[in-house]
């Protein structure tokens, strides 16, 4: 009996082996084989499968029980085997950077492929791995297997979430604020960054309105996110409704007015400067003067908004003198005054002059002025006003009195031209000294005259010494009197004044040596008696009053 065929196993530890002998030959035929050790599957036959390594005996025995045998090595290969290389495991939850790598396979029939499932492709190592169970499995080149399993392992899902956010109070600032949570999850040794600005921590500050991303990264380099909306309320906003300008330069008649704020958080409180104006606190003001006027608005949250106004006042008005004449002559009325033409103010000038209403009242110039202090105003069409104060002067007057002493008349006023008259109005040629001694009795006056003015005085009485002494030694002038009269006597002496129903109207003591001076400007027009009653006298000189 001889061999036919063999076959080994394919894979180590498998029962793939078979033996074949060829049909028995010689002996007393009728063969029977036999196989051993077991009972493989076709024992009895000249050939047998499902064989594990070993050595494997075929007996055949034929009709006389005469046997022989042959001897089969089933061999197998050594064992295929896969083991693990390294491992790494998903650095961020929910990636796919897990890699797992085998060892090149070991035993087996050589010419290895690999497949991982259920994904990781056909080398050593796999990679793009998310968290789970992989098995990568070797194939020989007999198709035996052998297989690893790793298991990818990811970290807690790293959380990022809100704590607070303070939005910004006034439009255009920088106050908003932006807090989170500590983070949770991942791989820990968490750091924090803001964007587009806001620093390093888990609050960001300073920032203006817009969106605020901020991100986590914890030790394997995981991130999170959480986005923040900073908000701004709108612009707050002031502006000018009406302005009223000064009118008159110097004045405080200027008035502004600001519309209702908007925008902002309301609750809106008005502030005006400098100083506390009229209506501080409103939207209008009045009272001002020519200046830069601000108003400032402040809402709820302190924000601020301001809007200046500039009143101005037109240029001052002006008003100066031109020229001036004085009074020629005491008591008379040929004063002037002129003013220039008004300047400044608002233009449309009117021209008044006081006290009364002087010739060319209305206009730059009056004339027929009396002495004393004449005003012209000046108003223009704001009605402001500004004044100038002419001080009219006039010469002293002329003393226009005139001293009689022993019926030698002098005039009183030195310095001048005189002439003099007998009254009422004769002149007498070539009288036209100070002092004039009448040679007959009568009443006389003088006219005096210095620079261009003349006055007159009143008519004095001169009475010869025989007059004198038959006029009860008293002498009175002038005669016809008015408001005064003078009397001399040559003692003292009590006079009475009686009118013509023999009533006494004045009763007066006339002292010696002196110029008496008596008040009769209360007394009527008429005829009357002056009597001297110190020596129960009856005689008495005759009074004409002229009042």
């Amino acid at each position: 009996m001889t061999q036919a065929s063999q076959t080994n196993i394919a894979c180590n530890g498998g029962s793939t082996g078979e033996a074949t002998v060829n049909t028995a030959t010689g002996g007393a035929g009728g063969y029977t084989y036999n196989w051993t050790p077991g009972n493989p599957t076709g024992d009895g036959t000249t050939s047998v499968t499902g064989l594990t390594a070993g050595t494997w005996t075929c007996t055949v025995t034929d009709a006389n029980g005469c046997t022989t045998s042959t001897n089969f090595t089933i061999t197998e290969p050594t064992a295929l085997a896969l083991t693990q290389a390294s491992q790494t495991n998903v650095a961020c939850n929910g990636g796919s950077t897990g890699e797992a790598t085998v060892n090149t396979a070991t035993g087996g029939a050589g010419g290895y492929t690999y497949s991982w499932s259920p994904s990781g492709g056909t080398g050593t190592t796999a990679t793009g791995l998310v968290a789970g169970t992989y098995t990568c499995t070797v194939t020989d080149a007999n198709g035996c297997t052998d297989s690893v399993n790793f298991t990818i392992t990811e970290p807690t899902a790293l959380a990022l979430t809100q704590s607070s956010q303070t939005n910004i109070a006034c439009n255009g600032g920088s106050t908003g604020e932006a807090t989170v949570n500590t983070a949770t999850g991942g791989a820990g040794g968490y750091t924090y960054s803001w964007l587009p600005s806001g620093g390093t921590g888990t609050t960001a500050t300073g920032l203006t309105a817009g969106t605020y991303t901020c991100t986590v990264t914890d030790a394997n380099g995981c991130t999170d996110s959480v986005n923040f909306t900073i908000t701004e309320p709108t612009a707050l906003a002031l502006t000018q409704a009406s302005q009223t300008d000064v009118a008159c330069n110097g004045g405080s008649t200027g008035a502004t007015t600001v519309n209702a704020a908007t925008g902002g958080a309301g609750g809106y409180t008005y502030n005006w400067t400098p100083g506390n104006p009229t209506g501080d606190g409103t939207t209008s003001v009045t009272g001002l003067t020519a200046g830069t006027w601000t108003c400032t608005v402040t809402d709820a949250n302190g924000c601020t908004t301001s809007t200046n106004f500039t009143i101005t006042e037109p240029t001052a008005l002006a008003l100066t003198q031109a020229s001036q004449t004085d009074v020629a002559c005491n008591g008379g009325s040929t004063g002037e005054a002129t003013v220039n033409a008004a300047t400044g103010g608002a233009g449309g000038y009117t021209y008044n002059w006081t006290p009364g209403n002087p010739t060319g009242d209305g206009t730059t110039s009056v004339t027929g002025l009396t002495a004393g202090t004449w005003t012209c105003t000046v108003t223009d069409a704001n009605g402001c006003t500004t004044s100038t104060n002419f001080t009219i002067t006039e010469p002293t007057a002329i003393d226009d009195t005139v001293t009689e002493n022993l019926g030698v008349l002098t005039a009183n006023q030195s310095g001048a031209t005189y002439q003099w008259y007998s009254c009422p109005n004769t002149i007498l040629t070539g009288e036209t000294n100070q002092s004039y001694t009448p040679t007959v009795d009568g009443d006389y006056k003088v006219e005096i005259t210095v620079g261009s003015c003349t006055v007159e005085s009143i008519c004095t009485t001169v009475l010869s010494a025989e007059d004198f002494e038959r006029n009860d030694n008293f002498v009175m002038y002038p005669n016809p009197a008015q408001h005064t009269l003078y009397i001399k006597t040559k003692t003292d002496k009590e006079l009475v004044i009686i009118n013509q129903l023999g009533q006494t109207v004045k009763k007066f003591k006339a002292l010696s040596s002196i110029e008496n001076t008596i008040n009769i400007s209360n007394l009527s027009e008429g005829i009357y008696l002056i009597i001297d009653s110190s020596n129960n006298s009856s005689k008495g000189q005759k009074l004409i009053i002229n009042n």
